[in-house]
Formats: structure tokens, sequence, C-alpha cells
């Protein structure tokens, strides 16, 4: 009796030591600074974006439904729902080009689904180096970051993969 009152205490201080070494929850408004724009965590990818047009975002960036059906539709998108679990984006600041046109400044984060890191590195270099004209496009490793370059002012991407972090309750 006596031995197990002992291993029955030794499992309950070993189980309370681990409980409080355990990492905090990770909470992405945590990365925002508070001069930020916009904050959007998207949880879940939606299966459909009709809603938006009629949200204050839709109202102020002009969205039509039909527009953002296409989106949904293209391969992009098809392939960021499938190996992306969660994301969070950053709306730092907006500037104007010389053309009037408005530039955002944003971080986003991305968490890949189990096992699908790879897929979504080579997912973000596709979509950027498509974007950017594949002709001019560099990609370097500068210190623990990739840097995608297109030859346009502006084209830039700063791009890292971080360990898996811990679920977000």
């Amino acid at each position: 009796m006596r031995r197990a009152l002992i291993v029955l205490s030794v499992v309950v201080l070993i189980g309370g030591l681990v409980w409080m070494l355990r990492p905090a929850e990770f909470q992405p408004e945590e990365m925002a600074p508070a001069s930020l724009l916009g904050l959007v965590i998207v949880e879940r990818f939606p299966d459909s974006l009709e809603f938006l047009p009629k949200t204050r975002l839709g109202e102020w960036l002009d969205l039509e439904a039909s527009e953002l059906q296409n989106q949904l539709e293209g391969e992009w998108f098809v392939s960021l729902k499938g190996n992306v679990d969660r994301a969070c984006l950053i709306i730092h600041s907006f500037s104007r080009k010389a053309s009037g046109a408005i530039r955002p400044h944003v971080t986003a984060f991305l968490w890949p689904k189990p096992n699908r890191t790879n897929a979504v590195e080579d997912w973000i270099c596709r979509e950027v180096v498509k974007g950017f004209g594949d002709s001019n496009t560099t990609i370097v490793e500068e210190g623990t970051a990739q840097v995608i370059r297109g030859s346009k002012e502006g084209q830039v991407l700063y791009h890292r993969v971080f360990a898996p972090l811990p679920q977000i309750h």
C-alpha cells in the first residue's frame, strides 16, 4: 500500500510538472503590431465567399460575388485550401504608386496542414514567381529567410518557415 501511494504521488508530481511546462497557447493577435490597419484570421477556409460583398470589407474594397467565386475556383485557392490549415493576414499600411494604384503592405502567416510544409513552400514560390514574371525573378537565401525579387520596384517577398506552432483553441 505504501509503495502504491509513493508511485501515485510521483505520477501526480510528474503530471503536474509536464502540465506546468507545456507551451503557452499561441494567439495570432500577439503577432500583430498595435498600429495595424486590419487583421484577418482564417480558421477554416470557406466554400463560398458570397457573403463577403455584403460586409464592410466588401463594401470598402468594392468586391463582387462573381469575381470572388471565380477566385475560389482557381487552382491557386484550391491548392491553398488543400495545404493550409489556418492563415492570418495583417494589413500594415497602404501606399500609392506613381500610376495611382494602391499597394498594400501586408504580413501573412500560414499554418500548413500536417506534412504539407514543403507543398506550401513550393506553392508560395510558384505563385509569386508567376505574379512577378518568370524571366527576371530571383530567389536567394538571406540568413534564415528566402527572398523572392521581381524586376519591378516593390516586387519583393520575404519568406520564412517556422517550426510548427501549437494549436489555437
